[in-house]
């Protein structure tokens, strides 16, 4: 199944089940909940990194106003801008810090 066909089906199902309007803030604190029960696994648990996966395509959808085919192209776009950037060596970042690109 590609990645279209799976937000169809997604966004479908997102809408009948919670409706049509769905406040930013609830997509963004669930999005939240979702990172405690990630760390709260040390993040061995895929479902519960699916769950955000999931929840950040419906914003997309929802609220960006993304198709499957514009966020499936927004991916592949914000991959070739990430590979373009500039990184620190990995060594040099101290640990617990994210990995931050060099702002030129």
């Amino acid at each position: 199944m590609q990645l279209e066909d799976y937000l169809y089906k997604l966004y479908n199902w997102s809408f009948r089940t919670f409706g049509h309007k769905q406040k930013l803030s609830s997509v963004t604190d669930h999005i939240r909940e979702e990172l405690l029960e990630v760390e709260a696994t040390d993040g061995k648990d895929a479902e519960e990194w699916a769950d955000i996966i999931m929840m950040a395509f419906d914003g997309m959808h929802r609220h960006a106003k993304c198709t499957p085919e514009q966020a499936t192209d927004m991916l592949w776009k914000k991959l070739r801008i990430c590979m373009e950037r500039k990184w620190p060596d990995p060594s040099t970042v101290p640990e617990g810090m994210p990995m931050k690109h060099i702002k030129e």
